[in-house]
C-alpha cells in the first residue's frame, strides 16, 4: 500500500471557501477514478499559522503502478487545473505503508 500526501498553499487572495471547493473536487476523486483510491480524506488547515498550508490531501493506493494509473487519469487532470487555478504551492511525499 502507497500513501500520498500533499499539502496546498492557496493563492494569495483565495479564501476558506476555495479551499473547500478544492477540497471537495479532490474528495469527489475517490469515486470518480475507477476505485484506484482505498482511502481519501482533505482538511483544512484550521491553525492558518505563518507556516501553514491551507489544505490536505491524504490518499491510499494498492500500489504505485495505481498511483500511477491515477496520475494521469482524465479526472485527475481536471482537478490538475484547478488546483494550478486555486494554489501558489504544493508539495507532496509517497512513501510505502508497512503491514503490521
Amino acid at each position: 500500500m502507497i500513501r500520498h500526501v500533499v499539502l496546498f498553499k492557496l493563492k494569495e487572495g483565495f479564501g476558506p471557501e476555495h479551499g473547500k471547493r478544492l477540497a471537495d473536487a479532490l474528495t469527489a476523486l475517490k469515486g470518480s477514478t475507477g476505485g484506484l483510491m482505498v482511502e481519501c480524506e482533505t482538511g483544512l488547515d484550521v491553525v492558518r499559522g505563518g507556516n501553514s498550508y491551507d489544505l490536505a490531501l491524504n490518499t491510499v493506493f494498492r500500489s504505485v503502478g495505481d498511483l500511477e494509473k491515477y496520475r494521469v487519469h482524465p479526472e485527475h487532470k481536471k482537478v490538475l487545473e484547478l488546483i494550478g487555478e486555486l494554489c501558489s504551492t504544493r508539495c507532496a511525499v509517497d512513501y510505502e505503508i508497512k503491514a503490521g
